[in-house]
């Protein structure tokens, strides 16, 4: 994508100060000094009084537009980090200056490396009180998924040490002797069947679960009842671990034996019910991946992702407006890629596997919601950025995308904003709370997703 540029700050103009005004207004009014926002949205000409930052002599907003914003300036306001020099060119640039290659300090190679091993194969987001949460299913090995804690499976047989697929890929292709793994949730009194920490493994740390095989059961015994159990037990031991102060904001996990035999529908529906409860409750995850490691069948466990969530398939070809504007995303998105990386694998990659041309008779609107509301806090967060802004809590996406004004954003790059923001959160379907995503989302989706693409090549 284009080199990332700031907005100029819009000069500031003095008001008095309503104290009937609500919050939302008070954000659409501008920063004062004794506001919980004033260092957020310091504008040129306007000096909030700090411990730390002695008032000089007022500038005129011309002035302050004339030059660069950087700590020397009075008109600046305080700084939370570097600002940005505008580029060589651009009507802010002072000469002799030469800006960096990305914008606000941090340059190409500075960026940190976002290299994915394993295939995204479907994504589920939901907003929590804690901030945007994501589930997601994912083909490769259990070893390669970015992780700080690995959950996997294994037979809770006594005649055999522990062994299995999971086992060998993270570096055990003789098993493991029963002693090196420490319980922390078992289900039946002197049974095996439960789950344990391995403990000499740290980075990432790993959780293995013991459940009988379905050849092993006896009896009139539900097998899915048994997968259900031990699916309560992992999450269960990632509570227990919580207890003990040991949060883990990424967790990869294998479909704990669910690709063998049982209906991918079903295995799914387990999974993500107990996950979901997890990202909404817990303090600490911010991502859940279940990794199939077999690769047969992909398409197959990616629709039963589909239909467990209840999304519709539409075919793009029956509307023009549709099929138009999903040519033109995908054309852009071709043409050019994204200059981070970690969001051209979580944006830009899903959105092309959605809108490639084989897939367009059987589109699924869901698709296209998580990285759209990724998409969205990713342009919040430049914008935040180059403007020195510290963000404000995790879950506080709506305000963050109200102030934006305060640095120069349209009102209708925000409305789009927050409706990435809105489709983004599937939690709320996915429970029953609300309608879930329908075909005739997909027009206004595409739009916005289109329109904040286009801000992000222009602006950022």
């Amino acid at each position: 994508m284009n080199t990332q540029r700031c907005h100029p700050a819009p000069p500031f103009t003095t008001r008095p100060l309503n104290a009937n005004l609500s919050l939302h207004q008070r954000l659409r009014e501008g920063p004062r000094t004794n506001s919980h926002y004033t260092s957020s949205l310091a504008l040129p000409g306007k000096v909030p009084k700090t411990r730390n930052h002695r008032r000089g002599p007022r500038a005129r907003p011309s002035e302050a537009l004339d030059r660069p914003r950087t700590a020397s300036h009075p008109s600046a306001g305080p700084l939370t980090t570097p600002p940005h020099i505008p580029r060589q060119g651009h009507p802010l640039a002072s000469p002799g200056k030469v800006p960096p290659e990305r914008g606000c300090g941090r340059t190409r190679a500075s960026q940190p490396r976002y290299t994915p091993l394993v295939r995204e194969l479907n994504t589920q987001g939901l907003d929590t009180p804690r901030g945007y949460r994501v589930l997601r299913l994912l083909q490769g090995s259990i070893a390669d998924a970015n992780a700080d804690l690995v959950v996997i499976s294994t037979h809770a047989s006594k005649s055999y040490r522990p062994s299995g697929a999971a086992l060998r890929s993270l570096g055990y292709p003789e098993g493991l002797e029963p002693e090196r793994l420490t319980p922390v949730f078992l289900l039946e009194p002197n049974e095996l069947m439960g789950t344990y920490l391995l403990p000499e493994r740290e980075d990432p740390a790993t959780l293995v679960l013991r459940i009988p095989g379905r050849d092993n059961l006896r009896g009139d015994v539900d097998e899915l009842e048994v997968y259900e159990r031990g699916a309560w037990a992992v999450y269960s031991a990632l509570a227990a671990l919580e207890l003990r102060d040991r949060g883990f904001a990424r967790v990869a996990s294998t479909v704990l034996g669910g690709q063998r035999g049982f209906d991918p529908r079903e295995t799914l529906r387990v999974l993500m019910h107990h996950a979901q409860r997890w990202l909404e409750h817990s303090r600490y995850p911010r991502q859940v991946d279940l990794v199939l490691h077999e690769p047969e069948h992909l398409d197959v466990w990616a629709q039963a992702m589909d239909e467990v969530l209840g999304r519709e398939a539409y075919d793009v070809a029956a509307d023009a407006v549709v099929s138009a504007l999903a040519e033109e995303l995908l054309a852009r998105l071709e043409a050019r890629r994204f200059d981070d990386p970690e969001v051209e694998a979580k944006v830009g990659e899903p959105i092309r596997a959605v809108l490639a041309p084989e897939q367009r008779n059987e589109l699924r609107v869901g698709r296209l919601a998580v990285p759209g509301r990724i998409l969205a806090e990713s342009v919040v967060y430049r914008v935040e950025k180059c403007h020195g802004v510290k963000k404000l809590g995790a879950g506080d996406l709506y305000w963050r995308i109200e102030r934006l004004p305060g640095f120069g954003v349209e009102p209708w790059i925000v409305q789009h904003l927050h409706a990435l923001r809105v489709y983004g959160n599937e939690g709320v379907h996915f429970k029953g709370m609300d309608r879930a995503l329908i075909a005739r989302d997909l027009p206004g989706l595409l739009a916005s997703l289109l329109r904040v693409l286009l801000y992000w090549s222009d602006t950022l």
